[in-house]
């Protein structure tokens, strides 16, 4: 009985530790699908940014920077072993997780290059956000990624409020 108690709770918390996977498509910047060792295939929401969007089947208008954004992550990280650490299932049935690339966080590279906006949310800590909003702003004096670009931005979840099918 021990055993199988031992076997059961493996499983259970198997997605508590960092798992490799390989980045089989990249959506946008923000969200990808993977495929673990075991077979398993998943679509990842990146933890803590939200990525400019681009035209999907919910939303209607491509994003200033969404294209890029995207691209970025492709060329970083498509057909790539990369650490899956799962933290939640989001709304979408998506795996929100932190991601690495060899010692490269995903999260904090977006943020700082200027390819995503840090993502407030309450099931961040408060010291992870300020750290997060530490990098947008570095990356906006320094007129990184999308903050070259002209004009007003809008945080994407204001951008999909005005464009969702």
């Amino acid at each position: 009985m021990k055993q199988l108690l031992i076997v059961f709770l493996s499983f259970y918390f198997i997605d508590l530790a960092a798992q490799p996977a390989v980045v089989k498509a990249v959506h946008d910047g923000d969200s990808f699908k993977v495929k673990y060792d075991d077979g398993r295939i998943k679509w990842i929401r990146l933890w803590g940014v939200d990525a400019p969007e681009v035209i999907s089947n919910k939303i209607n208008a491509r994003q200033p920077y969404g294209k890029e954004s995207g691209d970025h992550v492709r060329k970083l990280i498509k057909g790539k072993r990369v650490q899956v650490d799962s933290i939640r299932t989001d709304l979408y049935g998506r795996t929100v997780a932190k991601v690495k690339l060899d010692t490269i966080d995903l999260t904090t590279h977006l943020i700082s290059t200027g390819n995503a906006w840090w993502f407030n949310n309450s099931k961040i800590r408060t010291n992870e956000l300020d750290s997060l909003k530490v990098l947008q702003d570095s990356a906006q004096v320094n007129k990184l990624g999308l903050w070259g670009l002209p004009g007003r931005k809008l945080r994407p979840s204001s951008w999909r409020a005005l464009n969702t099918n």
